[in-house]
């Protein structure tokens, strides 16, 4: 599939204060280790995580700029968000090479939305890369600046490569809908 444009991002789009906040309300959490394919695998995935409740105005961020997203670039049919997730990677900590969505169902994952939380100057490493045809990771500019949401179709290859200091915070989500046809 030719994806035109392959992302959607908004640099710098939510304000220090804010993404401040988000912060301490995940912190505030009791994390868990994050999950890949359905279990703890530290091999491919180590990151702690918790979740925001449904009704919250994190949720509601989130929301508002993945269905911008999607109007504007894909208009897949997507009709609920798959839960808000707060993920902290310290060091040593990464997600390697995956997709957000999985088999074929009637509440598949179609847009994931990313938003990054720190200044870049908190952590080094971290870096969220897209994954080429060739298997190279590519970085997208602009990204890592504090407050960037990253939107972009679930199926896309993509990674977090490890932390080497400081702490890198984040959000993500997903829009689910029916199979893709």
């Amino acid at each position: 599939m030719i994806l035109n444009p392959e992302y959607w991002l908004w640099t710098g789009e939510l304000d220090k204060g804010l993404c401040d906040l988000i912060i301490d309300c995940g912190n505030s959490q009791k994390l868990e280790d994050g999950i890949a394919g359905g279990e703890v695998n530290e091999d491919v995935r180590r990151s702690k995580i918790g979740w925001v409740p449904p009704i919250h105005w994190i949720t509601a961020i989130t929301n508002m700029y993945g269905k911008l997203a999607n109007e504007q670039a894909w208009q897949f049919d997507a009709t609920g968000q798959d839960g808000v997730q707060f993920t902290r990677y310290g060091i040593g900590e990464h997600y390697k090479p995956h997709m957000d969505t999985h088999a074929l169902s009637d509440d598949m994952r179609k847009i994931s939305l990313v938003i990054q939380l720190n200044k870049p100057e908190d952590y080094e490493g971290g870096e969220f890369h897209f994954i080429n045809e060739d298997g190279e990771g590519e970085t997208v500019e602009g990204f890592k600046e504090q407050g960037s949401i990253l939107v972009f179709p679930s199926f896309r290859l993509h990674q977090v490569t490890p932390v080497t200091s400081g702490t890198r915070h984040s959000i993500v989500t997903w829009f689910i809908g029916p199979q893709l046809k």
